[in-house]
């Protein structure tokens, strides 16, 4: 009713005024009777103007049956209203609400925000995504993004910029294959774990480290390990890391010692990769902030 209001003008069961004009109580009856007939204007001027979408949209939340209307979020979901959100950013984010379609602003600064590690995860989900598994819309914003770039950043740019939506979507709208988001994890986590032995030691994670050294590199990784693994288990096999097993730079240095045994390995699992994605989209503002979720509703919405 309220969105009918915002885009025609008036309310849809406004022919009730028409029809009973004797007074108020003969006037809220005829509203009753309308609603539970689910008849409202469709024959206004600023109806027929609108969008087939949008009218599907207005139309199916105001069907009699309540099981036959979508839900909330799957309203805030829809493409239309995601456009719409999208293309006046600045509007649906005024006094610091969040819509289903973030601003270009709000999305890079909570991008900024995220760890380190967190960014390196949403990127290689985004490289580990194919594009008919992710939602449209969803895919256009990264390209539209990307297309604002240096020409020479274009290519890792668009998988960056894919990454930050991604990262700033929320309810795991991004991926509209449900079922595919145990796939998708296990190739990004295949991605980063170079030497594929099922563990991201500061050996793996250093390679997708931009720093000015390998040692600044490592000693990164390493606090990554240290802030993201598991306490109770900082080594497969119990043991406290070596540093050897944790990756350290005279490990990559090719010094001639034979590699760590796979049992001795330290690093971050499949399970650790998941956890730091999904805590990088929690609210920032509250749980009640609009398109906020929690990881536990993020995992099951995925």
């Amino acid at each position: 009713v309220l969105l009918y209001v915002l885009l025609i003008s008036h309310n849809p069961f406004h022919e009730a005024d028409c029809q009973s004009p004797s007074g108020r109580q003969a006037v809220e009856a005829g509203v009753v009777r309308l609603v539970a007939q689910g008849r409202f204007d469709t024959n206004a001027e600023g109806w027929t103007r609108l969008a087939h979408d949008a009218r599907a949209l207005i139309g199916g939340s105001l069907r009699v049956a309540p099981q036959e209307r979508p839900s909330a979020t799957d309203a805030l979901r829809d493409p239309w209203l995601s456009r719409a959100l999208a293309e006046a950013p600045d509007a649906a984010t005024a006094g610091g609400g969040r819509p289903g379609a973030q601003s270009e602003r709000w999305k890079a600064e909570h991008w900024a925000e995220l760890h380190g590690f967190q960014q390196l995860g949403w990127l290689a989900i985004a490289r580990a995504s194919a594009e008919p598994e992710l939602c449209p819309d969803v895919v256009e914003a990264a390209r539209v993004a990307a297309a604002a770039l240096p020409c020479q950043s274009k290519s890792e740019g668009y998988l960056r910029c894919l990454a930050q939506e991604i990262a700033t979507s929320e309810s795991g709208r991004w991926l509209q294959a449900k079922g595919a988001w145990s796939d998708v994890l296990r190739l990004a986590f295949c991605y980063l774990d170079a030497d594929r032995d099922g563990a991201l030691s500061a050996a793996d994670l250093a390679g997708h480290i931009e720093a000015t050294t390998a040692e600044a590199a490592f000693d990164e990784a390493r606090q990554w390990i240290t802030e993201w693994g598991e306490p109770a288990s900082p080594c497969s096999n119990g043991s406290r890391p070596s540093p050897r097993s944790a990756g350290s730079p005279a490990a990559l240095s090719g010094s001639g010692a034979e590699a760590p045994d796979a049992s001795e390995v330290c690093g971050l699992s499949p399970a650790d990769l998941q956890a730091a994605l999904f805590a990088s989209v929690q609210p920032l503002g509250g749980a009640a902030d609009v398109g906020c979720c929690t990881a536990a509703s993020y995992a099951g919405a995925l």
